[in-house]
C-alpha cells in the first residue's frame, strides 16, 4: 500500500515483475532495462506514477488484471510503451509515451480506457488485435489522443475509438 519502487540498469527478464499483486503503489520509475520494464500480471492495481526509460522490449507489459493509472511516461521502449493483454481491464488518466515501435496496445480480450494520450517518435501510435486464438480483439478508447493517425492499426473483431485526436 502506498509504496514506491526505483529499479536501474536490470539484466533480468523484467526490471519489476508484479504477480497476483493487490493495492496501491505511488510511484514506479524504471531505467535501463534489458527486456520489459514493468510487467504485472494476474494483478488489481492502482499506480499514481510511472516513469520508464530504456526498455529494450516493452516499457509497460500487463496481463489478466484490472489496473488503474493516473500518468505513465514510457520513454525508448524496443517494442511497445504499454502492453494491455489477455483480458485486462485497464483505465488510464494520462500517458506520455516517446520513441517506441508502438506507443500503446490492447490485445486479446483487454478493454483500455484512456484520457489523455500523447504518442511521438513511434512506428505505430496505437493498436487492437488478438494475438492469441484462445481470446477475441482488443478493445481501445481514447478521449484525447496526440499522435499520427494514420499510424494506428485495429484487425477484424478489435475495435478502436478515438472521441478527440489531434494529428502531427
Amino acid at each position: 500500500k502506498d509504496i514506491e519502487i526505483y529499479f536501474k540498469n536490470s539484466v533480468c527478464e523484467d526490471a519489476v515483475n508484479l504477480i497476483r499483486v493487490k493495492g496501491s503503489i505511488d510511484k514506479i520509475d524504471i531505467e535501463n532495462s534489458l527486456s520489459d520494464g514493468l510487467d504485472i500480471d494476474f494483478s488489481e492495481v492502482m499506480i499514481k506514477n510511472i516513469n520508464i526509460k530504456n526498455s529494450y522490449n516493452d516499457c509497460l507489459d500487463l496481463s489478466f488484471g484490472e489496473y488503474n493509472f493516473e500518468n505513465i511516461i514510457a520513454i525508448n521502449c524496443g517494442d511497445k510503451g504499454v502492453s494491455v493483454g489477455e483480458k485486462s481491464n485497464t483505465f488510464i488518466s494520462e500517458s506520455k509515451i516517446y520513441n517506441s515501435s508502438v506507443g500503446l496496445v490492447s490485445k486479446d480480450s483487454s478493454i483500455v480506457n484512456i484520457d489523455n494520450l500523447l504518442v511521438q517518435k513511434s512506428d505505430f501510435c496505437i493498436q487492437a488485435y488478438r494475438k492469441k486464438q484462445e481470446f477475441y480483439g482488443g478493445f481501445l478508447s481514447v478521449k484525447n489522443l496526440e499522435c499520427n493517425k494514420s499510424k494506428i492499426l485495429s484487425d477484424k473483431g478489435s475495435h478502436i475509438n478515438i472521441i478527440n485526436a489531434n494529428d502531427f
